[in-house]
């Protein structure tokens, strides 16, 4: 009577893959799709992250730009510019007797 000697990694692994074949399919299956859901779960976590801070810059954009309007609202005001021409300037308003009316005869 001999003596044989078996590895037992690769007589578990012949015995599961012989008799086993789909419990281990599903094993494997299950096992691959934990793994996904855990990286689509990672990578849900990390794009949320950067909308939070996109949306964070946009509200900050949105207020500079809501300044920048009113900035240029008040800089273009009428009376302002008026004042700035009459002060710095020394610009007036024109009256009847400053208006000179130009007239240009075609000849043909």
């Amino acid at each position: 009577m001999g003596h044989q000697r078996y590895r037992l990694i690769s007589l578990i692994g012949r015995d599961l893959f012989a008799h086993f074949k789909i419990p281990m399919l599903l094993l494997l299956l299950n096992v691959s799709t934990a793994v996904a859901v855990v990286y689509t779960t990672q990578m849900t976590r990390q794009l949320m992250g950067t909308r939070e801070q996109l949306t964070l810059e946009k509200d900050k954009l949105n207020i500079e730009w809501r300044n920048l309007i009113l900035e240029e609202y008040v800089l273009g005001d009428h009376k302002r510019i008026t004042e700035i021409a009459k002060q710095q300037l020394m610009m007036r308003d024109i009256t009847s007797n400053d208006e000179h009316v130009i007239i240009e005869k075609n000849n043909k």
